[in-house]
């Protein structure tokens, strides 16, 4: 039995500096919920631009618009994503998160 707890004890040696205290450990059921709203938040978006960037091609294109152009909006968002990406954990950190959505929103 010593032994056993010995290495018991030994393996929680080597997993505790990684793992979370138990005064800053979040219920488990708001971690669940918080990755939920997430998700959600996630595909509605995607739901969102998946339908309107093609409608907008569509648009454009019915109205006159030169094919370069179209291409050049419909590159805009992606671009955007790659030069803002390295950016957004810094400011997250500067702002907070909470305030961070609420100013972009």
């Amino acid at each position: 039995m010593p032994a056993q707890n010995a290495a018991r004890q030994s393996k929680l040696r080597q997993v505790e500096p990684f793992a979370m205290s138990h005064a800053a450990a979040k219920p488990i059921g708001s971690q669940r919920n918080n990755l939920i709203a997430a998700i959600a938040t996630i595909a509605v978006c995607d739901i969102a631009f998946g339908l309107t960037f093609p409608l907008m091609s569509f648009l454009l294109d019915e109205r006159g618009v030169p094919a370069w152009i179209i291409g050049l909006n419909a590159a805009m968002s992606p671009l955007g994503i790659i030069v803002a990406g390295p950016f957004i954990p810094a400011v997250t950190r500067r702002l907070g998160a909470q305030r961070l959505v609420r100013a972009t929103a």
